[in-house]
């Protein structure tokens, strides 16, 4: 085979692998869609409401190297997108952070954004502190 044919067999794998790879979303972005939260996820949402002074607290003796997050529910087009917030830091309305996630239906926000996330809109925290992580209640369940 002459080399201006295998420079063509080539090229068409590499545009076949890139039109794949476009349509496989990053690991980030795969989203599971749930009609209804499962009764184990309703239980570790209410857990984390309950305990939310615990993280208040936590908040206000943090010391460098801290890291705090709170995970809050917004409210889209298509439903409700649940994303991770950074640095939060108490307002009389309930926290002021950062967008931690790349949102995928919330398109008026994206990553690095500062956003309020009114207490009511809390659905789980994390705080991970010299002495330990306590939180997270919502990971790994859907």
């Amino acid at each position: 085979m002459n080399k201006p044919a295998l420079y063509w067999i080539a090229g068409g794998i590499v545009v076949i692998v890139g039109a794949i790879s476009l349509m496989v979303p990053p690991r980030e972005m795969a989203i599971k869609r749930t009609t209804e939260p499962s009764p184990a996820l309703r239980q570790a949402i209410a857990e984390a409401k309950r305990r939310l002074p615990e993280f208040t607290r936590a908040l206000q003796a943090a010391k460098p190297g801290d890291q705090f997050a709170i995970r809050a529910r917004f409210t889209t087009p298509v439903g409700n997108e649940y994303l991770w917030v950074k640095d939060p830091i108490p307002s009389s309305k309930g926290f002021i952070g950062l967008i931690d996630q790349a949102p995928a239906f919330l398109k008026e926000k994206k990553k690095g954004d500062l956003t309020l996330v009114p207490r009511a809109d809390i659905v789980d925290w994390l705080a991970k502190t010299a002495d330990g992580t306590i939180g997270g209640f919502t990971n790994g369940l859907e």
